[in-house]
């Protein structure tokens, strides 16, 4: 039994064969979906029912060609290319964008978008800003945060601005409280 066990092993050792392209004569091809069969037992493909071919195929190591791949290809072009992130974020700066330039575009979704792209795209927080200045030119939440984007750009003088008349309706809304009571 050990015997037979040994030199079942010793032929199996034998018949691999090493090396980057070679021909096999036990390798087939089905006609029809081209999938590659070897050393197979049956004449006909498993996934159509077409008959394989019986003609001789040059098989590559894939490993060798990947890595042939990886070296011929330009580095540089991947580190350019946007992930998915980025390319969603885009998308949705052009939505806001048209959005805000219909006039569809709500208060809660402005504020949600300047707070999601305030250190990333200063120039998309400051256009949403404006918007919700022009639109809305008394609230303070809005004031504020256009304050907070001109003391973020060292823009000193028109952050004092925004805050001076933010003062001044704190101010005119105490005086109306007061004259109530």
């Amino acid at each position: 039994m050990k015997q037979i066990f040994f030199a079942l092993l010793c032929f199996l050792l034998l018949t691999i064969e090493f090396g980057n392209a070679e021909t096999k004569s036990d390798t087939r091809q089905c006609s029809v979906c081209g999938k590659i069969y070897t050393k197979t037992k049956y004449n006909f493909c498993i996934i159509d029912g077409a008959p394989l071919t019986d003609q001789k195929l040059m098989i590559v190591n894939p490993v060798k060609k990947e890595v042939s791949l990886l070296k011929s290809a330009n580095i540089a072009n991947f580190k350019n290319q946007k992930t998915i992130e980025e390319f969603h974020n885009d998308q949705l700066k052009q939505n806001i964008t048209d959005n805000v330039k219909l006039n569809i575009y709500d208060y809660e979704k402005t504020m949600a978008a300047i707070n999601k792209f305030w250190d990333s795209d200063l120039a998309l927080t400051f256009y949403l800003l404006n918007y919700l200045y022009q639109k809305y030119p008394e609230d303070l939440d809005v004031m504020k945060k256009l304050a907070d984007y001109y003391f973020k750009m060292e823009e000193y003088s028109r952050a004092s601005e925004i805050l001076e008349k933010v003062e001044n309706i704190l101010n005119q809304k105490l005086e109306k409280f007061e004259t109530k009571k």
